[in-house]
Protein backbone atom coordinates (compact mmCIF):
# COMPACT_ATOMS: atom_id res chain seq x y z
CA UNK A 1 0.00 0.00 0.00
CA UNK A 2 3.21 2.41 -0.28
CA UNK A 3 3.31 5.14 -2.21
CA UNK A 4 6.36 4.08 -3.82
CA UNK A 5 7.04 2.71 -6.93
CA UNK A 6 10.17 -0.55 -7.01
CA UNK A 7 11.36 -1.38 -10.34
CA UNK A 8 14.41 -3.52 -10.27
CA UNK A 9 16.67 -4.37 -13.52
CA UNK A 10 19.64 -6.70 -13.87
CA UNK A 11 22.33 -6.20 -16.06
CA UNK A 12 21.03 -6.81 -19.54
CA UNK A 13 18.32 -4.29 -18.03
CA UNK A 14 15.56 -7.15 -18.14
CA UNK A 15 13.02 -6.06 -14.97
CA UNK A 16 13.19 -8.22 -12.00
CA UNK A 17 10.94 -6.54 -9.73
CA UNK A 18 7.79 -4.80 -10.30
CA UNK A 19 5.67 -4.01 -6.99
CA UNK A 20 1.98 -3.39 -6.29
CA UNK A 21 2.03 0.50 -6.56
CA UNK A 22 3.94 0.08 -10.13
CA UNK A 23 1.04 -1.84 -11.14
CA UNK A 24 -0.98 1.28 -9.92
CA UNK A 25 0.64 3.91 -11.37
CA UNK A 26 1.50 2.56 -14.98
CA UNK A 27 -1.41 -0.08 -15.44
CA UNK A 28 0.80 -3.13 -16.12
CA UNK A 29 0.79 -5.99 -13.85
CA UNK A 30 4.14 -7.52 -12.51
CA UNK A 31 3.24 -11.31 -14.11
CA UNK A 32 3.45 -9.87 -17.54
CA UNK A 33 6.57 -7.29 -16.66
CA UNK A 34 8.49 -9.32 -14.59
CA UNK A 35 11.57 -11.02 -17.01
CA UNK A 36 11.23 -8.92 -19.50
CA UNK A 37 13.35 -6.07 -21.37
CA UNK A 38 13.06 -2.57 -19.60
CA UNK A 39 12.40 -1.08 -23.25
CA UNK A 40 9.84 -3.11 -24.02
CA UNK A 41 7.84 -2.55 -21.05
CA UNK A 42 8.45 1.28 -20.87
CA UNK A 43 9.34 2.35 -24.83
CA UNK A 44 9.36 5.75 -23.92
CA UNK A 45 12.41 5.19 -22.58
CA UNK A 46 14.54 4.63 -25.21
CA UNK A 47 17.55 7.18 -26.27
CA UNK A 48 16.00 9.27 -23.35
CA UNK A 49 17.64 11.04 -20.08
CA UNK A 50 15.76 8.00 -18.01
CA UNK A 51 17.42 5.29 -19.86
CA UNK A 52 20.90 7.38 -19.46
CA UNK A 53 20.43 6.81 -15.96
CA UNK A 54 19.69 3.28 -15.91
CA UNK A 55 22.76 3.32 -17.88
CA UNK A 56 24.76 5.08 -15.19
CA UNK A 57 23.36 3.10 -12.67
CA UNK A 58 24.79 0.23 -14.34
CA UNK A 59 28.35 2.20 -14.37
CA UNK A 60 27.62 1.67 -10.36
CA UNK A 61 26.59 5.68 -10.50
CA UNK A 62 23.64 6.31 -8.13
CA UNK A 63 21.14 8.97 -9.57
CA UNK A 64 19.04 11.13 -7.82
CA UNK A 65 16.02 12.78 -9.79
CA UNK A 66 13.50 15.34 -8.68
CA UNK A 67 10.41 16.51 -10.22
CA UNK A 68 10.77 14.29 -13.54
CA UNK A 69 8.06 14.29 -15.88
CA UNK A 70 7.25 10.76 -17.86
CA UNK A 71 4.77 9.63 -19.95
CA UNK A 72 3.50 6.41 -17.74
CA UNK A 73 1.86 3.54 -19.11
CA UNK A 74 -1.97 3.99 -18.50
CA UNK A 75 -1.37 7.37 -16.12
CA UNK A 76 -0.47 9.95 -19.02
CA UNK A 77 2.05 12.53 -17.92
CA UNK A 78 2.88 12.42 -14.20
CA UNK A 79 5.90 13.82 -12.14
CA UNK A 80 8.15 11.61 -9.99
CA UNK A 81 11.16 11.90 -7.88
CA UNK A 82 13.28 8.94 -7.94
CA UNK A 83 16.57 7.23 -6.59
CA UNK A 84 18.13 4.85 -8.80
CA UNK A 85 21.07 2.76 -7.18
CA UNK A 86 23.17 0.09 -8.06
CA UNK A 87 22.83 -3.33 -7.17
CA UNK A 88 26.19 -5.34 -6.20
CA UNK A 89 27.34 -9.15 -5.63
CA UNK A 90 28.91 -10.27 -2.94
CA UNK A 91 32.12 -8.98 -4.45
CA UNK A 92 31.26 -5.71 -5.22
CA UNK A 93 30.33 -6.16 -8.37
CA UNK A 94 26.90 -4.45 -10.29
CA UNK A 95 24.93 -6.85 -11.04
CA UNK A 96 21.86 -4.67 -11.69
CA UNK A 97 19.82 -1.94 -10.07
CA UNK A 98 16.52 -0.44 -8.18
CA UNK A 99 14.42 2.38 -8.97
CA UNK A 100 12.31 3.47 -5.97
CA UNK A 101 10.36 6.51 -6.84
CA UNK A 102 7.08 8.66 -5.59
CA UNK A 103 4.46 9.93 -8.02
CA UNK A 104 4.98 13.94 -7.43
CA UNK A 105 2.49 15.04 -10.05
CA UNK A 106 0.37 16.97 -7.26
CA UNK A 107 3.24 18.98 -5.36
CA UNK A 108 4.95 20.19 -8.83
CA UNK A 109 0.61 21.31 -10.15
CA UNK A 110 0.97 23.24 -6.86
CA UNK A 111 4.06 24.75 -7.54
CA UNK A 112 3.27 25.65 -10.35
CA UNK A 113 0.08 27.06 -10.05
CA UNK A 114 1.97 29.44 -7.10
CA UNK A 115 4.74 30.46 -9.51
Amino acid sequence: AAPLSILAFDAALRVTEWNACSERNTGLRRADVVGRALLDVLPDHAGSEPLRDYVRTLAGEPVQVRGRWYASPGAGLRCYDAVFAPMHDGRGAVIGGVVISIDVTAREDAERALA
